[in-house]
């Protein structure tokens, strides 16, 4: 199972450092998205529901403990690694009563990242398997009242409702689950009736997006659901909310695998052209697009003429050019400025590009501009 990974902190030198400690495909993490303020870092995760958050504290805006405290409040469960230059046990305290996974010291040790992110995975597989195996069992739970057959009739016919892209047929098998309901007095029955028919309902929900590959999460997050429980609930109430999510979940499941198979390329050029200069790779934004990267690698190569990769090094060239001759950057500086870590693959990459070095072009400016004069 892959894992959604969220970068939150204001120096990008640290964001960098973390991208290249961590091992990736080994943990089945992939980073979604990266910001530079909690605010910002706020929108993200609320835009791409990552499982795991790896945040700092001291930054503008937002800081790290307030971040925090702003999700758990929101109900998110996310695992957060908190990572900090400041050993400060007021910080420590307020962190692990937030119920993060733990509080890392800078400089970051790669063993340390890498062995907490493993802490990570293991909670989220336990989560996982724990949400699977208690939906499984709701599902073969059974409804002791006489009017049972007809309540899993209904429920059969939600499920095939659920595959039909059509809200108004979803609409009208929770109708008639509501005029069962109605019918049979079900608020006059006890409080577990009302609870198991919600069980099994979401629990073929469930298992519906796992089928497709998909989590609650991407679709719901942390939707509030314990109001089913509430003294002054209703059956009705319950069923009218089960149904807008089952529209909801068979609405977006649509969506995701009809853009799994029509991309729009234009829309992911604008992506590159607006994330070139930060790690960006082919397998990040195939899931940023709900592709395959093998997929995404063929289509692309296909309309655009050359390779996912050739396109981002391309504009990170022509970048690193203005960069050199119009702004006069420092050589040193350029290379991290468009998104390369290690000098030497930057110099690398330009000499290929340009069939130059950085300073044999900066060299060239100089000349010509004496020969103006």
């Amino acid at each position: 199972m892959q894992y959604k990974v969220v970068i939150i902190d204001d120096e990008r030198w640290t964001r960098e450092v973390i991208k290249n400690l961590v091992k990736w495909d080994e943990l089945g993490l992939i980073i979604v998205g990266e910001s530079s303020d909690g605010d910002f870092g706020l929108e993200l995760i609320q835009k791409f529901k990552p499982d795991i958050i790896i945040t700092d504290v001291h930054m503008p805006n937002m800081n790290g403990i307030q971040l925090v405290s702003h999700l758990r409040k929101s109900g998110n469960d996310a695992e957060i690694l908190i990572i900090s230059g400041y050993d400060d046990f007021d910080y420590i305290h307020s962190a692990m009563k937030l119920d993060v996974t733990d509080y890392l010291l800078k400089p970051i040790k790669p063993d340390e990242l890498n062995e907490q992110l493993v802490c990570c995975t293991k909670k989220l597989d336990s989560r996982s398997k724990k949400e699977k195996w208690d939906y499984e069992i709701a599902a073969s739970g059974f409804l002791e009242v006489p009017w049972a057959k007809q309540f899993y009739d209904l429920k059969a016919s939600a499920h095939d409702s659920l595959y039909s892209d059509d809200a108004d047929a979803i609409k009208r098998v929770f109708d008639d689950l509501i005029q069962l309901v109605d019918e049979k007095g079900v608020t006059s029955e006890p409080k577990g009736v009302m609870i198991c028919m919600y069980y099994i309902l979401m629990s073929q929900l469930q298992l519906f997006i796992r089928e497709k590959a998909f989590t609650v999460r991407d679709f719901f997050g942390a939707t509030e659901t314990s109001f089913v429980f509430n003294h002054d609930s209703t059956s009705l109430e319950m069923l009218r909310f089960i149904c807008d999510l089952y529209c909801k979940a068979s609405r977006d499941i649509q969506i995701s695998i009809k853009n799994r198979h029509r991309l729009d390329i234009g829309l992911i050029k604008a992506y590159i052209e607006e994330n070139f200069t930060e790690s960006i790779s082919l397998e990040q934004t195939a899931s940023r697009f709900y592709v395959s990267k093998e997929y995404l690698s063929k289509t692309f190569k296909a309309t655009v003429g050359v390779g996912f990769s050739d396109y981002v090094a391309s504009l990170r060239m022509e970048k690193a050019k203005t960069l050199i001759l119009e702004h006069n950057i420092p050589i040193k500086d350029v290379g991290f400025m468009v998104g390369y870590i290690e000098q030497p693959h930057f110099y690398k990459k330009f000499k290929k590009y340009f069939s130059m070095t950085p300073g044999e072009m900066k060299q060239t400016l100089k000349i010509d501009n004496k020969s103006e004069q």
